[in-house]
């Protein structure tokens, strides 16, 4: 039952009573003297007899009223005390409920304002202060106004749910001007309060703040589609532009120009980072300036730039834009108080004449601008005498995304004492495994690499993958005495590299004794910068081979001085021997052991080959006679016997 129904009910029992105990009192009084005397007529005769029990009658008329009425008073007080005790519980449990929900009005994230029924506001919450920049005090007791009532108005108009647990109440929102003078962002919810009848008796308000999180949307947005320093449209957006240009004039003629400013890189070496950006930003303000409406420009990425030119008449019209381009750029540049001259080199492709798919036309713009970048501040037109370029820019390309996608695996080729038959290393070999095109061989992929600077994270995921397939092996009960990883010079070259691979065999938990870098000749020679890092490579455990020998330059002299263990016995040597090329072979072998050197020798195919490496004083071998490069698993199943 409702409090206020209990209540009536309780009145109305209070204001009967008299009228209640009024008519008890008539009927017990005539069932009383009517029944009394009709008993009393019957069974006495005596008058004196009579008049003796009358009067008896009358004081049990008396006692017994008395009581009854002392029953009924009792219940009675009894409903009244009991339903007093839960009147002052209950309106204990709404003070409680009341102050509990005032509590969680004001902790509430949300701003909450609610209004009776004549627009009188009675509930301001301090969110709601916080959040317009308003205060209660000017709005508590009075008449909705000012921006509190423009919230209400636009909360109504365009709500479609009295619920807040409706996952579309806060789907409506608003722009303000709070009391600050700053502008806001909210997202509101409206809804009606009833009171049991089903009378609407106030309308409430609940909003949030979401001013950081529009700033941070259009931000977003912007970055999808625009490069944050410069402004310009990004690849992408650059991509979509130039396509709907195409397509909205597929019969007309089109140049897409790649120009790539020379040499900043040296210039944010110089100067550092935050000239460069001014240097990015001012270019690109000369580029958009100059081209204006004629076409599209975009920062590709770092120092290169994007230009789309539609409808040209011919490659002279393109030539003089992109010549009036790198013109504008060789001008002085005064960015931070610093005035600097620049060049800039380009490569451009026509559509439809180079091709029609816009992807090709991007990847032989690329190549004309790698042409272009042989000689610097210089345009180059695409022609079919740079085909041989196109296969490099592919491999380029997929290979950033096989590294990224961690599609370089590995095989191992095992390297067997030719006297014991054990196994005493292997060595690691990237394969490239392309999703289209198979496997590609390492004689393609690992010249582009090396040009373009891919051997770096290439060789930093080759070194990681080693060290997690070295413990696999260990885990396999497989103990590799050590494991040979190529490094090229300009991983050995890179500042830290030392560090960064003591750190990853530590991360790893990989021995240094295992491991083993094979460098080239070219390394050798330069022995002022590179003596240090081998000493402490030798130092640290790790072993060090020079690779590929009397291929290169390498001399006695730095054999002799530089903490070499091996040196490996190239491929094509051994494929000589029998051909006049055992003296060859052998001269290798004396000069190793004149310089307390061991000696590997690759692309063993034979056991004329073996037999004449032994005779000679070669005992570790590696090649198709004994094993081809392996994947792991093939190598987990060599027997524990065979090392």
């Amino acid at each position: 039952m409702k409090l206020s129904s209990l209540d009536s009910n309780m009145v109305t029992k209070m204001k009967n009573y008299p009228n209640k105990f009024m008519v008890i009192y008539l009927l017990v009084g005539i069932m009383w003297i009517t029944a009394s005397d009709y008993l009393l007529s019957v069974a006495i005769n005596d008058p004196q007899v009579m008049s003796f029990f009358q009067s008896i009658k009358g004081w049990l008329y008396v006692i017994l009223t008395g009581v009854l009425f002392y029953l009924l008073l009792s219940r009675e007080n009894t409903i009244i005390v009991n339903y007093y005790n839960d009147a002052k519980r209950k309106e204990k449990m709404l003070y409680e409920t009341k102050n509990q929900l005032q509590a969680m009005l004001e902790l509430s994230p949300l701003g909450v304002i609610v209004c009776d029924a004549n627009g009188m506001v009675t509930i301001f919450n301090e969110q709601a202060e916080e959040i317009l920049g308003l205060s209660k005090e000017d709005f508590v007791s009075k008449t909705l106004s000012g921006v509190p009532a423009r919230i209400f108005r636009k909360a109504r108009s365009s709500s479609h749910t009295s619920n807040f647990h409706d996952e579309n109440a806060f789907q409506q929102s608003i722009e303000i001007v709070d009391g600050k003078g700053e502008n806001r962002s909210l997202q509101l919810a409206y809804s009606d309060i009833y009171n049991e009848d089903g009378i609407r008796i106030a309308v409430q308000v609940m909003f949030n703040d979401i001013t950081n999180e529009n700033v941070f949307r259009r931000k977003v947005n912007y970055l999808e589609s625009f490069d944050a320093t410069t402004g310009l449209y990004n690849f992408d957006t650059f991509f979509d532009e130039s396509k709907a240009l195409v397509k909205g004039n597929h019969e007309a003629q089109h140049a897409l120009i790649i120009l790539d400013v020379d040499r900043l890189h040296m210039i944010n070496h110089k100067y550092g980072n935050d000239f460069g950006d001014e240097l990015i930003r001012l270019i690109a303000l000369k580029l958009k300036n100059q081209i204006s409406d004629r076409g599209v420009v975009a920062r590709l990425r770092g120092d290169e730039f994007g230009i789309f030119l539609p409808n040209v008449s011919d490659q002279y019209d393109v030539n003089s834009v992109v010549q009036s381009l790198m013109n504008e750029l060789q001008k002085s540049n005064q960015t931070l108080d610093v005035s600097i001259n620049i060049t800039a080199s380009a490569g451009a492709s026509l559509y439809p004449l180079d091709s029609e798919s816009f992807e090709e036309l991007y990847q032989k713009a690329s190549v004309a601008l790698k042409n272009a970048k042989e000689e610097r501040n210089r345009f180059c037109f695409f022609d079919e005498s740079l085909n041989y370029n196109l296969d490099s820019y592919f491999y380029e390309h997929e290979l950033h995304r096989a590294i990224l996608n961690e599609e370089i695996i590995l095989h191992y080729q095992p390297q067997y004492d030719m006297k014991t038959k054990k196994m005493v290393g292997i060595e690691a070999l990237a394969r490239w495994e392309h999703p289209e095109q198979g496997q590609i061989s390492p004689a393609t992929f690992i010249p582009v690499a090396e040009e373009t600077g891919l051997i770096v994270p290439m060789t930093d995921h080759i070194i990681r993958q080693v060290c997690q397939d070295y413990n696999t092996l260990i885990h396999a009960g497989i103990n590799i005495p050590r494991v040979a990883v190529n490094i090229s010079t300009k991983q050995f070259s890179k500042v830290g590299f030392v560090n960064e691979l003591l750190t990853t065999l530590e991360n790893y938990q990989m021995p240094p004794e295992a491991f083993e870098i094979e460098i080239t000749e070219t390394v050798t020679m330069d022995i002022e910068r590179n003596l240090e890092k081998l000493n402490v490579l030798r130092d640290a455990g790790i072993k060090v081979s020079i690779d590929d020998f009397g291929t290169g330059y390498s001399s006695l002299m730095y054999i002799r001085e530089l903490p070499i263990d091996y040196i490996k016995i190239d491929r094509s040597f051994i494929h000589a021997l029998g051909d006049d090329g055992e003296k060859m072979v052998q001269f290798m072998i004396d000069l190793a052991k004149l310089c307390e050197v061991g000696v590997i020798s690759e692309g063993v195919e034979n056991s004329w080959q073996q037999d004449f490496l032994l005779r000679s004083g070669c005992r570790i071998a590696q090649g198709y006679y004994y094993d081809k490069p392996m994947a792991l698993q093939d190598l987990l199943l060599v027997k524990a016997s065979s090392i």
